[in-house]
């Protein structure tokens, strides 16, 4: 359409047209907002689930981490324990066949070792899962020199309780760790599933909003070309007579106002 072509186009001719787009965007949009709220109602109960079935998951996670790290420390209490009860033998002389100190203290050495490598893992699981079982490996090395000794030594009767209960403890701690990574990976999966349903929610809610708002703003269009076809184009009409003849347009007539208006402040402020 070359530009004489539409200048002949009158604004009746325009606001019909202009109309007559949004009422049929107001018969195609109802059938997309069924839609998008269909799949609304299909994916946000979903994603809560799996959000809530998560959720409950770390929270078991974090119960069995707890578990794990206190049967952890309460099996370093025991080895304490076990060093006093074995170097206050030592000392008595009621300990007979002693293992060689060299070997007692590599040994207490590497589980001290393994110990603060455990506190200090940064969330890595399996590598802490690592570390439990080469402590549980020491010490049920160590249990048993402690096991073939206490039948010709009843004095370390208290000692060999001591290790039988760190190792107790670090089986515990084992047991609770294992069953935090089954959880771990459970956990993995059903924040998957969430994402996966989560995006697809987010997704269905953003279309819904966008094409609500679009059929709010038909409706809104076509009240107010409705008002003007019956109120007439007179008035815009004008402005356009105005530009025609040389004057200045609405928005022109704005501009000087606000350029007018800022000189006098900046007059005001030197002042």
């Amino acid at each position: 359409m070359d530009a004489e072509t539409l200048l002949k186009i009158t604004p009746e001719f325009l606001a019909k047209a202009i109309m007559h787009k949004h009422e049929r965007l107001i018969e195609e949009l109802p059938p997309i907002i069924a839609a998008r709220q269909n799949e609304l109602d299909t994916s946000e109960p979903l994603a809560k689930q799996a959000r809530k079935q998560r959720d409950e998951i770390n929270v078991k996670v974090a119960k069995l981490k707890a578990e794990r790290n206190d049967c952890a420390a309460k099996a370093k209490v025991q080895r304490l324990l076990a060093n006093d009860l074995r170097a206050t033998l030592e000392s008595e002389g009621k300990l007979k066949n002693p293992d060689p100190k060299w070997a007692r203290e590599k040994l207490n050495d590497d589980i001290i070792k393994l110990e603060n490598e455990l506190q200090t893992q940064a969330g890595d699981h399996k590598n802490e899962q690592k570390v439990l079982r080469k402590i549980r490996t020491l010490q049920a090395e160590h249990g048993e020199w402690v096991a073939s000794r206490v039948a010709n030594n009843p004095e370390m009767k208290d000692f060999a309780d001591a290790s039988k209960s760190m190792k107790r403890l670090y089986d515990q701690a084992d047991k609770a760790h294992q069953a935090m990574l089954e959880l771990v990976e459970e956990n993995e999966q059903q924040h998957e599933f969430y994402s996966m349903h989560e995006e697809a929610r987010r997704g269905a809610n953003s279309q819904l909003q966008r094409t609500e708002a679009a059929l709010k703003t038909s409706s809104i269009a076509i009240n107010n070309w409705q008002g003007r076809l019956e109120k007439g184009f007179d008035n815009l009409l004008k402005d356009a007579e105005q530009v025609k003849s040389g004057g200045d347009s609405t928005i022109a007539i704005r501009r000087k106002a606000k350029i007018a208006a800022e000189a006098v402040v900046e007059v005001q402020e030197e002042e």
